[in-house]
């Protein structure tokens, strides 16, 4: 399966805005929620593959600009800017990101953390 958009549903009232995301659009059942706040400008995250795990990622705020990279070489970029897309991306994909000072990134996970489902090694990533 390869990375795509999902688009979220969204309402507006005069008092804000409301977005969200619900089963069948997550192709997974959430098994962990994490977010990344408190950025420097321009910081670099990620530089890994999750070898167990699929990912929906919501910019709440900002901006972060993913690279994905299948073990097969084939290479993904998405700007997300939008609290009313998430991306997805199954599991191992090398990812790199970089986000804007103000980013708020939501994640969504397939599977309980564990640091040895992590792979850190490029090239090792690049032979699987």
């Amino acid at each position: 399966m390869e990375p795509y958009i999902i688009e979220l549903s969204e309402t507006e009232s005069k008092g804000g805005k409301l977005s969200f995301i619900e089963n069948p659009a997550i192709p997974f059942d959430v098994k962990r929620l994490y977010w990344i706040y408190d950025l420097q400008d321009n910081a670099v995250r990620g530089g890994h593959s999750h070898l167990n795990s699929d990912r929906v990622l919501i910019c709440l705020k900002g901006r972060v600009e993913v690279e994905l990279e299948s073990s097969k070489g084939q290479k993904y970029h998405f700007e997300l800017a939008k609290a009313r897309e998430a991306l997805y991306f199954p599991r191992k994909h090398w990812i790199r990101m970089r986000c804007s000072e103000d980013a708020l990134l939501l994640t969504l996970t397939s599977c309980k953390f564990e640091d040895d489902q992590y792979q850190k090694d490029y090239d090792l990533f690049r032979q699987s």
